[in-house]
């Protein structure tokens, strides 16, 4: 089983994925070997329409360790440019004075802009890189936390199986797959409506379908998982 990976909470995706469920079920029946009343075959249409949407994000989500080196890098240049303004005035007294008052009347930006007996504009500066360094910290460590968002490969397809076997079972429709790899298993209703329903997502949404043994082996580790989890 895959491990957890942190990833980020949001991904990208250019558009909704195709779904061809809605001319298919004389196919998809008949490969079940049963009948599918109205309402069930709207539950199916729903959860699998939801796998295939969801399962596009699982997929491209970027690793959360990406945002945190940039984050990481912000908080290191603002240090940087920290102690490099701290640097510039190590000079004589006299340099430094006046190298500062020349800064002052040449600032343009309104947020530099300081009263003149104040603070000058790089200590206002100074004061802005330690908030922004602090930030920083703060945002680390709520990456860095236990409770930061992570999913594990193929865990849409797991909660797709599960949510089919509920819909089988409240309607008394076959939903038991052996756990052998003999030929029962591989052709057990429940493996040949989820190899049907397979042919109705994306390509690259399906899982373990090169072989009805594969995916009557998928389908128990899913509901194993199930049990796992809670």
């Amino acid at each position: 089983m895959a491990r957890r990976v942190p990833l980020l909470p949001i991904a990208s995706a250019s558009s909704e994925p195709p779904l061809t469920i809605t001319d298919s079920w004389d196919r998809i029946e008949k490969a079940y070997g049963h009948s599918l009343a109205d309402d069930v075959r709207q539950r199916i249409y729903e959860k699998t329409k939801s796998f295939a949407y969801f399962e596009v994000f699982e997929r491209t989500a970027r690793p959360l360790q990406d945002a945190i080196d940039i984050v990481s890098t912000v908080r290191g240049t603002a240090n940087s440019l920290q102690n490099a303004l701290a640097g510039s005035f190590k000079g004589s007294v006299d340099a430094s004075y006046y190298a500062e008052s020349l800064i002052k009347r040449n600032v343009r930006d309104p947020r530099l802009k300081v009263p003149r007996y104040s603070c000058g504009p790089f200590d206002a500066l100074s004061g802005v890189l330690t908030s922004l360094a602090v930030a920083c910290n703060v945002a680390l460590g709520e990456m860095e936390s236990a409770d930061a968002p992570g999913r594990r490969e193929g865990e849409c397809w797991e909660n797709w199986i599960r949510s089919l076997t509920r819909i089988s079972q409240e309607n008394r429709l076959p939903w038991r797959v052996s756990k052998g790899s003999d030929k029962s298993a591989q052709e057990s209703p429940f493996t040949m409506l989820v190899a049907a329903l397979h042919e109705c997502v994306p390509k690259d949404a399906r899982r373990h379908h090169h072989s009805n043994a594969a995916l009557a082996k998928a389908i128990n580790e899913a509901r194993r998982q199930s049990k796992r989890d809670a």
